[in-house]
């Protein structure tokens, strides 16, 4: 649990171009990792004044829903994807 990405997935590569593309739209990125349930990551941003946190928040959701489909992944950001599956798949 909230251990290091491995490279056998095509997870960690995804999750290096998602935070290049944020970086350069001025959106850093600070952590990640593995999250309790399978296949989850998490992504954690730098803290800031929450009315630009939440624009913020919107376009990584929609760079990671890009970028993960052209890593032939989906990302799911419901908070509770699937019934008795521990973690979630986003929380603000």
């Amino acid at each position: 649990y909230m251990a290091a990405l491995s490279t056998a997935t095509p997870a960690l590569a995804c999750m290096q171009e998602i935070q290049d593309q944020c970086w350069l739209m001025g959106i850093p990125l600070r952590t990640r990792h593995r999250e309790v349930a399978p296949n989850q990551y998490e992504f954690a941003p730098y803290f800031g004044l929450n009315t630009t946190q939440i624009d913020q928040n919107l376009v990584v959701m929609q760079v990671i829903e890009e970028v993960a489909a052209r890593y032939g992944l989906a990302a799911l950001l419901q908070e509770k994807p699937f019934n008795n599956v521990n973690g979630s798949g986003k929380h603000n």
